[in-house]
């Protein structure tokens, strides 16, 4: 691979694809990548201080428990001490668990995903500049037609639209009240997808999606586009993930906009975790 990435990355990018050659997807450098970031070989250290820790507080706690019993009260204390270090060990292999759980998740987007951009419609304040959070939900509208994703003045114009009936009610407008509803809807939620009505987008296929967007995968750790490179799962449903920039092929580039960002509302970073 030859991309490098930014300095706020905080895991290294893999040298190449899985499959390697000149000619990998960007689909197939995101497997790679992945395959590197959430690699158990990459946190064997961190597995194997886990088990041995959930053994040591069984142990200690069991041996304690046995000598209080048996022997003097005062080797409660090392029973306290066991089942607070087996509880230590138990939180670790939760949070593991659920980053195994992540990586299948985005494993399964890049095997199924297509390369599309998606366009955000609103997202936090926060996310216009540096800060202290790994990732933060934007709302965003994207298509998988080539021809409609492929114009930008056209998927922004659907864009804006959109992020402007955010808390309004228009009135004699079904389809206008319905998007209103989800532009306005405070909680996001993972992989959430909608169709918007085919009466406003002029019978595109357009959705508005809920996109959680990593600082790591931004230059600089801050937005700077409004167009942003994700893989999709075709489909009325289906998880989206955004791509790392630097993972894209260089001789297909996704379109990514130069101009200022417009105006985007801010949105409370709810219900992604």
């Amino acid at each position: 691979m030859n991309a490098e990435s930014p300095n706020n990355n905080t895991l290294p990018v893999p040298p190449s694809s899985s499959k390697g050659g000149a000619n990998d997807t960007p689909a197939e450098r995101y497997a790679a990548f992945l395959d590197y970031a959430f690699s158990p070989e990459t946190h064997r250290r961190r597995y194997a201080l886990t088990v041995s820790m959930l053994v040591l507080g069984i142990a200690l706690g069991s041996g304690s428990f046995y000598l209080a019993n048996s022997w003097h009260p005062t080797a409660w204390a090392g029973t306290v001490a066991g089942i607070l270090i087996a509880a230590r060990a138990m939180t670790l292999m939760h949070g593991m668990v659920r980053r195994a759980q992540l990586y299948g998740r985005r494993k399964q987007v890049a095997r199924k995903g297509e390369l599309v951009t998606a366009y955000v419609v609103h997202c936090p304040t926060d996310l216009l500049r540096p800060g202290q959070e790994h990732a933060l939900p934007c709302r965003v509208v994207f298509s998988f037609q080539p021809e409609v994703c492929d114009d930008m003045r056209y998927m922004r114009y659907i864009a804006t639209h959109v992020a402007e009936l955010k808390d309004k009610l228009p009135r004699g407008d079904m389809d206008k009240q319905y998007i209103a509803a989800l532009a306005s809807e405070p909680q996001t939620k993972k992989s959430r997808r909608y169709l918007l009505p085919l009466s406003f987008t002029d019978g595109s296929a357009i959705y508005l999606a809920d996109l959680l967007v990593s600082r790591a995968h931004l230059p600089g750790g801050y937005l700077h586009t409004d167009a942003l490179p994700c893989l999709a799962e075709p489909g009325a449903t289906g998880g989206i993930e955004m791509m790392p920039e630097w993972l894209l092929d260089p001789k297909k580039p996704i379109p990514i906009t130069t101009d200022p960002l417009p105006p985007i509302t801010d949105d409370a970073p709810l219900g992604l975790g």
